[in-house]
């Protein structure tokens, strides 16, 4: 184990350090899990996602492969609505 591992991790796990997700909070199907990871000595994870669906669309020139380049027709972090899904594809602009 890296020396510095104590120092990364309680950098890591700062609560003054900002959740950059677009939600800006820990997904509540994977609290448990990261609590658990994050009191363990030798691991710790600043992941906050339990898995997502997204239906994104694009302007016809894109300047760079991030999300903020899309617009979010639809994202969930729960099971997807099939119907919720076709629905954002009728309405896209």
């Amino acid at each position: 184990m890296s020396k510095h591992f104590d120092q990364w991790k309680q950098n890591a796990l700062s609560n003054d350090k900002e959740d950059l997700s677009r939600k800006h909070s820990i997904d509540d199907y994977i609290v448990n899990l990261i609590n658990q990871i994050n009191n363990h000595n030798d691991y710790y994870t600043s992941s906050s996602c339990s898995g997502r669906t997204i239906v994104f669309t694009s302007s016809p020139i894109v300047t760079s492969s991030t999300k903020s380049d899309c617009q979010w027709l639809y994202v969930t972090h729960e099971q997807a609505d099939l119907n919720a899904i076709l629905n954002c594809l009728e309405q896209r602009p």
